[in-house]
């Protein structure tokens, strides 16, 4: 039965997608990109797998640039722009606490952008300016380039 074969088709390539396009949510670029690669070459005649390949290729030529270039900011507003930076800015988290959802005290530590770890940093706040940002055509996720020093 020809019709029970199309949507098992379907179903896997909309799986495949999902599943790469998750690798790219999660900055696996890399996985992304070679998985793009590897369903496009088994099934050469469905084009999405190329275009999002292709799509991720701008979208990382775009932020390569942005961020070989800080942002196309300029040295002098950039040290403006960064010599604002007041601690009043954290607004409620620049005292060192808040007050978490249950109502318990949480305590803060203002940290530079290079002390952070991968995954989550409890109990830490930055301050920064933002450079720039980056959409792409699934608007997901929000890309964007923060600055806390001249580095």
């Amino acid at each position: 039965y020809m019709g029970s074969k199309s949507n098992l088709s379907y179903c896997l390539q909309t799986t495949s997608t999902r599943f790469l396009m998750l690798s790219k949510y999660e900055d696996n670029y890399m996985e992304a990109l070679e998985g793009f690669a590897r369903a496009a070459g088994l099934d050469p005649a469905w084009l999405e797998p190329q275009q999002r390949k292709q799509q991720l290729m701008d979208f990382l030529e775009r932020l390569t640039g942005f961020l070989e270039n800080k942002g196309k900011v300029k040295g002098k507003k950039l040290q403006n722009m960064l010599g604002s930076l007041r601690s009043s800015h954290l607004g409620p988290y620049g005292d060192g606490h808040y007050q978490g959802p249950s109502g318990q005290k949480v305590e803060l530590q203002r940290r530079p952008l290079s002390a952070l770890q991968p995954g989550v940093n409890t109990g830490t706040v930055i301050l920064g300016k933002v450079l720039f940002s980056l959409t792409t055509e699934e608007k997901v996720p929000f890309t964007f380039g923060l600055v806390d020093s001249i580095e």
